[in-house]
């Protein structure tokens, strides 16, 4: 099997699988953002149920990330077989596609750990 044959094989399986993780992700990012820009309460039970949906999201955030962790990982190998293969000269379309999944892959995963750490801050700062 050739490996354009593999990345062909890889991307009917991983295909529904990063519609999910990045459809997620896109449904999630505004919550967490709108959270954080939320005015703390000022009343206590009011603060703690807040605290408590600070860190729900917050394990959601980690729970999506080790989810991306997991994908990124299954297409390593292929990656790295692409880039050791080269796709510049000539340029391989679907070779470079495989390598824009692993830079969304990887940059979906740096915002979520700067989510991650920013509701840590701010659930800190409400204890």
């Amino acid at each position: 099997m050739t490996l354009d044959d593999q990345i062909v094989a890889v991307a009917t399986v991983m295909a529904v699988l990063l519609v999910f993780v990045f459809a997620y992700f896109a449904a999630l990012l505004p919550l967490i953002e709108g959270l954080r820009a939320e005015k703390v309460p000022d009343i206590g039970a009011d603060k703690k149920r807040f605290r408590t949906k600070v860190r729900s999201y917050q394990l959601i955030t980690a729970g999506l990330s080790l989810l991306l962790l997991f994908v990124f990982g299954l297409l390593i190998p292929l990656s790295i077989e692409v880039i050791d293969q080269g796709f510049l000269r000539p340029f391989d379309t679907l070779r470079a596609s495989l390598l824009v999944v692993d830079l969304f892959l990887v940059v979906s995963l740096v915002v979520l750990a700067l989510e991650f750490k920013l509701l840590g801050d701010k659930y800190s700062d409400l204890a």
